[in-house]
């Protein structure tokens, strides 16, 4: 007769964890893990939340026109970082320009603002402001007064409330 041994005491026995993993508690890991997960979900909601809250919207086609004509404005008059176009003369287009010799105006404008804008309010009837950065992390921004789609002038002073909207080519977002 063959007797066989029990098998009770090799039940009994605890499997080996693999080599590789962490000597960590279970509860850190998963503590670790949820951590990490709750702060990508966060950053998920909070930035749906801002694509949502944004105004976007498509502008209309005179409003494409008062961008356009702002864009133009200010690289004609020197403002990008391309400065004046030697073969037009400088003009004034500033309240505070009257006095000024053309090479300080030209001096004086060359890359204060982006070449393109980020937004646009309405100001009346076929009446636009047209809002650019300014250039080198300066503050504030500067505004093209644009009517009948045809740029006039710089403002010298930055309206304190605008009611905006962003232009979709330069969405690029920095605030006012």
């Amino acid at each position: 007769m063959i007797r066989l041994a029990p098998r009770a005491q090799e039940e009994s026995v605890r499997p080996r964890r693999p080599a590789d993993t962490s000597a960590r508690p279970l509860s850190f890991t998963v503590r670790r893990h949820m951590t990490h997960s709750a702060t990508v979900g966060l950053l998920v909601i909070a930035l749906t939340s801002a694509c949502l809250a944004s105004d976007t919207r498509v502008l209309s086609a005179e409003e494409v026109a008062a961008v356009t004509a702002a864009e133009s404005f200010i690289a004609r008059h020197g403002y990008t970082s391309a400065g004046h176009p030697a073969d037009r003369p400088v003009q004034d287009v500033e309240l505070l320009d009257f006095g000024m010799s053309d090479a300080d105006l030209v001096r004086r404008r060359r890359d204060t603002l982006e070449p393109r804008a980020f937004g646009i309010a309405t100001e009346g009837p076929h009446a636009y402001s047209v809002l650019f950065h300014r250039t080198h992390h300066a503050s504030g921004f500067r505004v093209v007064f644009v009517k009948d789609s045809i740029a006039v002038e710089v403002v010298h002073s930055t309206p304190m409330h605008l009611d905006w909207v962003a232009v979709p080519s330069n969405n690029r977002w920095r605030g006012p």
